[in-house]
């Protein structure tokens, strides 16, 4: 519920539950309402605001600036970003192409419970990769994970995720460079 910033009953009602194994009952949503609706007022007389809170606010206040805070945003493991995280990287992207970029693996997605992305301003369908090379997973540990997954893997969106991959051959080893430039450096 504060996921979603939910502040009417009605809002929690009429809320879209996706991926739920277990539909409650209309006694049981109202009595779940009434205690978070408790939690939540007792937190305002306070003056505490959740996590979810704080995205909330901070795309409300994105979207009445001008411009901006930020030109591009690229947000890494973002099969982990919550619905007010997107509400406010929707707000920094605005209408803006290419403003967003996102790298995730929807196999990895074991904190979040599925919602649109494409409800809440996000889009990427038709305008996402797959990248078939893996530089972090061995191929001993890939085949072990892809046996408690299905071949593909799609979100509520429709986007769809092959699992049929290249990963690195095994003994290979990769390396990584790291460079640091100062303004005296040059290409």
């Amino acid at each position: 519920m504060d996921a979603w910033q939910l502040q009417t009953w009605e809002d929690y009602r009429d809320v879209k539950r996706l991926g739920r194994k277990t539909r409650l009952s209309d006694a049981q949503r109202q009595t779940l309402w009434s205690v978070f609706d408790a939690v939540r007022q007792e937190l305002q007389a306070e003056g505490l605001v959740s996590m979810a809170g704080v995205f909330t606010r901070l795309a409300i206040e994105v979207s009445k600036r001008k411009h901006p805070p930020f030109e591009h945003v690229v947000l890494d493991e973002a099969q982990d970003v919550t619905v007010a995280q997107l509400k406010f990287l929707a707000a920094v992207g605005d209408t803006r192409p290419n403003s967003l970029f996102f790298a995730g693996d929807l196999g990895q997605r074991i904190f979040q419970t599925a919602f649109s992305w494409k409800s809440l301003g996000v889009d990427i369908r038709g305008r996402s990769r797959t990248l078939t090379v893996n530089y972090r997973t061995s191929h001993q540990i890939r085949s072990q994970a892809d046996r408690l997954l299905g071949e593909e893997i799609a979100d509520v969106d429709g986007n769809t995720e092959s699992r049929k991959g290249n990963v690195l051959p095994l003994g290979r080893c990769t390396c990584f460079f790291s460079c640091a430039f100062t303004q005296q450096s040059r290409i």
